[in-house]
């Protein structure tokens, strides 16, 4: 199986900051539908992943933080948007994904997002089945 990592998110994130991991929604957003405008994205995405059994990433940025740290707004803005980031991203470029768990036994939940452009559903699907027996071992 062929793969890219983070590097397709970062491509298309690397304009809105210089580290990814501080990228809001927001910035997000208005990267996605700024200057290129929807549909160009989505095309550029296409265009990106042509070629790929998927494009993989993490389904989320971070683990998940306890309750306790979401009391401030600006913490909950900024560690919601980390928490959305990866899948709005795929929903943005309206792409179909899945997420596999990938957590070891008693492991905080992690997951692996796995993506192809809109109408690529079943080799999406073939590729997940193999990238889950390789997780399974």
């Amino acid at each position: 199986m062929t793969t890219i990592s983070g590097s397709v998110i970062q491509l298309l994130l690397a304009p809105c900051a210089a580290a990814a991991h501080t990228v809001e929604l927001d910035q997000v957003f208005l990267f996605l539908f700024g200057a290129m405008g929807p549909f160009n994205v989505i095309a550029r995405f296409a265009a990106i992943a042509q070629g790929y059994d998927a494009i993989i990433c993490p389904t989320v940025a971070i683990i998940p933080p306890p309750i306790a740290a979401l009391a401030d707004e600006s913490d909950y803005r900024r560690l919601n948007g980390l928490c959305l980031r990866n899948t709005y991203v795929f929903n943005t470029l309206d792409a179909c994904a899945i997420s596999l768990p990938m957590q070891p036994e008693g492991g905080a939940p992690t997951g692996l997002m796995m993506a192809l452009p809109n109408g690529h559903d079943a080799a999406l699907f073939q590729a997940a089945a193999a990238a889950e027996a390789a997780i399974q071992g």
